[in-house]
């Protein structure tokens, strides 16, 4: 059965599962469990890219800001001057994570409420399943983000041949996919 092909219609007081093949099927309405399963692993996976693209992202503009301040004062900078950067530069790329976490829930809840009337009848039953995908959201958005910064870190020490940090990285990245693992 192919979950991509079907369309739950939540916005009606009978809910209609229609397929690919343009059938649609009434009933009382209940949350298609196998329909909702489908949506909600379809929505963590693409959680945990995103998290995914966001920590590589932001452990790789940190590493590469670390990398360009080394070289632009020669590769002795200053501790202090590099400490505030680095730490003001890591202080802004965790906000952007956060930020990014904050639109994607506000994307989530206004697409809920945009499709649905707030008198609707079944509202409270559509509300328990939005909370659902919102807390897969933020935990898989997490896992994401963490394997991301475990793999930026991998690469940056199988670039620059550090092995003595390359374990403690794998280790980072493979506490990441248990936890991604183990929650799916």
């Amino acid at each position: 059965m192919s979950s991509t092909c079907k369309l739950l219609d939540l916005d009606r007081d009978e809910a209609t599962l229609s397929t690919c093949d343009g059938a649609s099927h009434y009933s009382s309405y209940s949350l298609d469990e196998e329909v909702a399963s489908d949506c909600l692993e379809t929505f963590k996976k693409c959680s945990a890219i995103i998290g995914f693209l966001v920590g590589l992202f932001i452990q790789g503009s940190t590493l590469g800001l670390t990398f360009m301040i080394a070289s632009l004062e020669d590769g002795s900078p200053s501790a202090t001057h590099y400490v505030n950067v680095t730490v003001m530069w890591s202080i802004f790329a965790s906000f952007l994570a956060v930020a990014v976490l904050y639109f994607m829930r506000s994307l989530v809840i206004s697409a809920f409420y945009s499709t649905n009337d707030p008198d609707s009848y079944f509202i409270e039953l559509k509300e328990v399943f939005m909370h659902k995908v919102i807390r897969n959201l933020e935990k898989f958005y997490a896992i994401g983000a963490l394997g991301g910064v475990g793999a930026a870190w991998c690469i940056t020490d199988v670039a620059l041949d550090v092995k003595s940090h390359l374990l403690h990285s794998i280790c980072t990245f493979g506490v990441a996919a248990m936890w991604y693992f183990s929650s799916s």
